[in-house]
């Protein structure tokens, strides 16, 4: 993937804008600013907003990307997210492939590098005053710029945005943040508190991030450390969860004989990195284009692991209807998928869970073997299979209780009862197969919503997961990304509706006396062996 597209599928995921030089069919060369708002991949073509940074206005139009020279993101503004865009993205990356050869692959390099970023202590480039701007403007964390701010901001970002001269191996990362509190030094202005800002050019205002302490900071290549300017008995005041600005000013004030800037400076911060890692991901993906990753980058990504060829849906067929959502969706994986892990305390409904499986594996003719390491639950399973019974005649469903010599002679005897009963018994197997057939809309029906309840799970734990993180971290950034998340998910379950118990045994076979019929005789005239032990 080249640089142009990387810093497109950036600037879509995270919600960003993009400078851009652009040459239309004329031959001439323009500059300007670009949010996209969508992707029309067979024609390669960009529908955008645009800002021109010369005449100041803002116009939705389409450009095409072979005609694109550069493109970089504009750190610190923000732009609309197209969720259908990226969901699109998600779900059909073949469709991208020629732009975005591997997708997922590249959020999560994206994710590594802003963690790498958010480990590193940012430092102060440049910083200037807007005119009547201060921390009170904002209004629910928001504020709107007037013509003269809004201009002053996009010059800020223009001209003072070029990243400093620095080593070929080093990397810059910008943003933008409102001083809070700052402390005058000889080299410059050490930032001690300050809240970051995304910068949303289409609506011409700044969103306000969480206040965020620095306990070091680079100044002019000389670092310097809150110890300086705070006694060590009050750092204590930088980890509460509000912290007292006033306390925090008189102390720093107390100890070093000097006042504080708490001017509200646009603050344009850099993270410097002695190793550039961008270099490093970007040739992992040369690799990954090349088919040449090595074996643990492809472990890393899941490409060792073979996913397993989709199971033809069969009825869910059940002796009872005693069973929740959670354990028919349980039995739908374990009859569709290679391997299905169930776990719960006592008295969740395993066995029964089992047994069910069991039964339906029978009504399909699957082999099973069920095993375990102590007796009680091949007993508990044992004794259910006993009990049923069809017009008090005991199912042929033959079960080979295996252990010492006298448990083996009565299972040989029980398994001969069982066979010449069986032979009694006269079975219509095409009304019973007709009969299993006519419920293939029931079951398509029933996959369909037990699907949307396992998706409905995996995003309410997704979810679960961004609040405890939410709770634990207070960067900037992170924050802004997991909120962006969270609201995604609330949408997708909002969708989803709600799957229900009552909805889903409605699906399964009402009539439970002509099931045991069905079993009855169709096992009957094919005897199926359930080994347990």
């Amino acid at each position: 993937m080249n640089t142009i597209y990387h810093e497109l599928f950036k600037a879509i995921h995270q919600g960003k804008w993009l400078t851009i030089e652009y040459q239309n069919s004329h031959g001439e060369i323009t500059r300007y600013w670009i949010a996209v708002m969508d992707l029309d991949i067979k024609e390669r073509r960009l529908r955008v907003q645009g800002f021109h940074l010369t005449k100041h206005t803002l116009i939705q139009t389409s450009i095409y990307l072979d005609q694109i020279i550069t493109l970089k993101v504009v750190e610190g503004t923000i732009a609309e997210v197209n969720e259908r865009l990226i969901q699109d993205i998600y779900e059909n990356p073949g469709k991208y492939r020629q732009i975005f050869p591997d997708s997922v692959n590249l959020k999560i390099l994206d994710y590594l590098l802003e963690c790498h970023r958010l480990d590193q202590t940012p430092f102060v480039k440049q910083n200037t005053l807007l005119s009547h701007f201060d921390q009170d403007v904002f209004i629910n964390e928001e504020a709107t710029l007037s013509k003269p701010q809004f201009l002053q901001v996009v010059s800020f970002l223009i001209h003072q945005g070029q990243p400093s001269p620095i080593s070929s191996q080093a990397m810059l990362l910008q943003s933008l943040a409102l001083n809070v509190i700052s402390i005058p030094y000889d080299q410059g202005l050490y930032v001690l508190a300050y809240r970051r800002l995304d910068f949303d050019v289409s609506k011409r205002r700044f969103r306000l991030g969480p206040l965020t302490f620095l306990r070091e900071n680079n100044l002019d290549g000389i670092k310097v450390s809150i110890r300086q300017f705070l006694s060590p008995s009050d750092y204590w005041l930088l980890d509460e969860k509000e912290p007292d600005l006033e306390l925090i000013r008189d102390k720093i004030t107390e100890r070093t004989g000097k006042g504080v800037d708490d001017l509200p400076h646009l603050l344009l911060l850099e993270n410097l990195f002695s190793f550039d890692l961008s270099k490093e991901y970007e040739a992992i993906n040369q690799m990954a284009n090349a088919d040449r990753l090595s074996y643990p980058l492809k472990a890393f990504f899941g490409q060792l692991l073979q996913s397993p060829a989709s199971t033809k849906a069969v009825p869910l067929l059940l002796t009872h209807r005693n069973l929740n959502r959670d354990q028919l969706l349980a039995m739908q994986s374990a009859l569709t998928k290679t391997l299905t892990y169930v776990q719960g305390p006592p008295g969740t409904g395993k066995t029964t869970l089992i047994v069910q499986t069991i039964i339906t594996c029978f009504t399909h003719k699957k082999r099973v073997l069920f095993s375990s390491n102590n007796n009680h639950p091949l007993d508990a399973v044992y004794q259910q299979f006993e009990k049923l019974k069809y017009h008090n005649q005991a199912m042929p469903l033959p079960i080979l209780r295996l252990g010492n010599a006298e448990v083996m002679d009565k299972t040989l005897d029980h398994i001969g009862e069982l066979i010449q009963s069986a032979l009694k018994v006269k079975v219509l197997k095409e009304v019973l197969k007709r009969k299993l057939e006519n419920r293939f809309e029931e079951t398509k029906q029933l996959y369909y919503l037990l699907a949307n309840y396992q998706k409905i799970l995996d995003i309410k734990e997704r979810l679960k997961t961004i609040e405890e993180l939410l709770n634990q971290n207070e960067q900037f950034h992170f924050h802004m990304e997991l909120q962006h998340q969270r609201e995604v998910l609330k949408k997708k379950l909002s969708r989803l509706g709600e799957v229900r118990d009552e909805v889903l045994l409605d699906l399964l076979p009402k009539d439970q006396n002509d099931f045991f019929q069905y079993l009855y005789k169709m096992r009957a005239g094919e005897p199926t062996v359930l080994t347990v032990g």
